[in-house]
């Protein structure tokens, strides 16, 4: 890929979890630095034409995972978080193997009204993260007209069908 710089934090003897940001020319013009933390989280930090933007891009572990493992993830993640400056637009996108459902009656200041499904436990744990950081889920908040823009997981047999990739962002912006 010419012209790209890819940032990554991962295993590599292992390929079964791993991060990355693909940035052309003007992303990695902007870059400030990154900070590769696991196989499942990594920091970027850009300058932009009004401020700082940091960007944790994340893989939570799967339902496969262990409860300690999620802890685990959701504890570095709060670590990072907590570094970034308070001035910065903060944003975190990925894979987070949660599923927050359709019903936000509990939940409007963290979620839109286009959620999908039945929300399970890791979604609850999500969704309360989000509130304790002041954090949207931004792809809830928009109307998808084609059903399959709904979600962002299917079933090997094409039956099964889950939002659990998201990208939030701070309320600050919103």
């Amino acid at each position: 890929m010419e012209g790209y710089k890819i940032l990554c934090a991962g295993n590599d003897t292992i390929h079964r979890a791993g991060v990355a940001l693909i940035l052309n020319k003007q992303a990695q013009n902007a870059l400030l630095g990154y900070n590769p933390i696991s196989a499942r989280i990594m920091s970027a930090r850009f300058q932009t034409k009004t401020g700082a933007i940091t960007i944790i891009q994340v893989y939570a572990p799967n339902t496969a995972d262990t409860e300690n493992s999620v802890d685990e993830f959701y504890d570095q993640l709060q670590q990072e978080i907590n570094k970034t400056p308070k001035k910065d637009i903060l944003m975190v996108m990925g894979d987070l193997n949660a599923k927050v459902g359709d019903n936000n009656s509990e939940w409007a200041n963290v979620m839109g009204n286009y959620g999908y499904g039945n929300i399970n436990a890791r979604g609850e744990k999500l969704l309360t993260f989000c509130a304790t950081n002041d954090l949207c889920l931004t792809n809830t908040m928009f109307k998808q007209n084609k059903a399959s823009r709904q979600w962002t997981w299917e079933s090997p047999d094409q039956r099964t069908h889950n939002k659990i990739d998201f990208i939030t962002l701070g309320k600050k912006i919103i």
